[in-house]
């Protein structure tokens, strides 16, 4: 399962780097809402493993805490994203 969903991350960046030519295309920002979506749920599935373990809470709450701020940064570029293409 590991395996599997390290090859969905790995195709996931893929489609970042290609997309990262032309941002406001509609298939940009595609890629850049699902990116949105893993990290919201990488960090709501780190934080309720977090709450359920002892040992090792410290990684897990730091995981949680990194995919938080990557979900708050992309959230923030994306509504700044469209600021911009609803005043040109």
């Amino acid at each position: 399962m590991n395996r599997l969903a390290g090859g969905a991350i790995f195709g996931l960046a893929i489609a970042c780097w290609a997309a990262r030519k032309t941002p406001l295309a509609p298939a940009s920002l595609g890629v850049s809402w699902g990116l949105l979506a893993y990290n919201v749920v990488g960090c709501a599935t780190l934080t309720m493993a977090a709450l359920g373990i002892s040992n090792g809470a410290t990684v897990t709450v730091f995981g949680a805490i990194v995919h938080g701020g990557l979900a708050a940064a992309q959230l923030r570029a994306l509504l700044a994203r469209g600021e911009t293409a609803a005043a040109a």
